[in-house]
């Protein structure tokens, strides 16, 4: 089984070549001591981008409020009572430019650093997952998606930390005073395909049908075939139509991401989801319409993944819900 693991973080995570073919795991004698995190300092790292204005924003500074403080030890003592993930000999390092990472240092000189991640499987199983390193030692927690790994006899199930550790720390962090500074970027303008439909419906005011898609190198493209005398959609087949859209050479990006990685795994999973999978429906609102998110498979299928507006409707597919966190995490 080959692990690959796609860092999200904005100085990437080093490991030595013996910690990754010898899959460094917590022992009795180098065991990481919690309580040693109650007496410590933590100072923080995170990109924001706005993939817009093709710019990433900096934030690095001390996280001084002892709620968060609490809650970030709370979710390590989570972690610790769950099954670890062992580093596999055939593991790889990705380092990417979007993520956080915290680091935690007390009196004594002790150093702990959390970073998010991905963990991607042969299988093409990709999970998000926290990294809590001390020196050599790491040990690994997965976030929870109703989804449980099993190969041959070893399982490993999601224990709900890294959402959560991800939300306190980027709240936190994202102030004027940890802001260290910015970078615009160009992105790669090379077509490639069609990865993600972001598709806005509404027929209370007039006939709203517009949106968003995004290509394997996470350029951002917009459409509308809107109407303010109702008019029904000017096509029969909306993916053949952005597709004329995004070939046109003389078609711009309107905006990009920089975590190109994201999509990639994103491609990976359009073809997973399954098709017939149920879709929990709750309603929200009235006459506010419909933003629905779809991946895009080889075959040009549009591949549910969540839609917001009038109703909240939720797929129970694991790829659907895989994708909708990492969307929520780049935005």
């Amino acid at each position: 089984m080959k692990l690959v693991f796609a860092i999200a973080v904005a100085a990437g995570l080093v490991m030595s070549a013996s910690c990754m073919h010898q899959g460094t795991v917590k022992t009795e004698e180098n065991a990481m001591d919690i309580k040693d995190l109650q007496s410590c300092d933590f100072y923080g790292e995170i990109s924001v981008t706005d993939a817009k204005n093709f710019k990433q924003t900096f934030y690095a500074g001390e996280l001084k409020d002892e709620s968060t403080r609490d809650i970030i030890i709370d979710l390590i003592k989570q972690g610790e009572k769950a099954h670890k993930l062992v580093l596999d000999e055939g593991c790889e390092l990705i380092e990417d430019a979007d993520g956080f990472k915290i680091t935690a240092k007390n009196k004594k000189g002790n150093e702990y650093t959390l970073e998010t991640g991905y963990v991607s499987k042969r299988e093409g199983d990709i999970i998000p997952v926290v990294f809590l390193k001390n020196g050599e030692n790491i040990s690994c927690y997965t976030d929870d998606n109703n989804y449980t790994y099993k190969y041959d006899d070893f399982e490993q199930k999601h224990t709900g930390f890294s959402d959560k550790l991800c939300f306190y720390t980027a709240y936190d962090l994202k102030k004027d005073e940890f802001k260290t500074g910015e970078k615009t970027y160009t992105p790669n303008t090379e077509k490639t395909k069609i990865v993600l439909l972001r598709h806005y419906t509404n027929s209370a005011w007039y006939h709203a049908d517009e949106g968003s898609f995004v290509d394997m190198n996470g350029n951002i493209y917009t459409f509308s075939y809107s109407s303010e005398n109702f008019d029904p959609s000017p096509y029969s087949d909306l993916m053949t139509e952005l597709n004329k859209i995004y070939n046109d050479q003389s078609t711009k990006p309107v905006g990009a991401y920089p975590d190109t990685e994201a999509f990639k795994i994103l491609a990976s999973y359009a073809d997973k989801i399954d098709p017939n999978a149920e879709i929990t429906y709750e309603q929200m609102a009235c006459d506010a319409g419909q933003n629905t998110t779809y991946l895009i498979t080889e075959n040009g299928r549009q591949a549910f993944v969540h839609s917001t507006g009038d109703s909240d409707e939720t797929s129970d597919d694991k790829y659907a819900d895989m994708a909708h966190t990492i969307l929520e995490r780049i935005g």
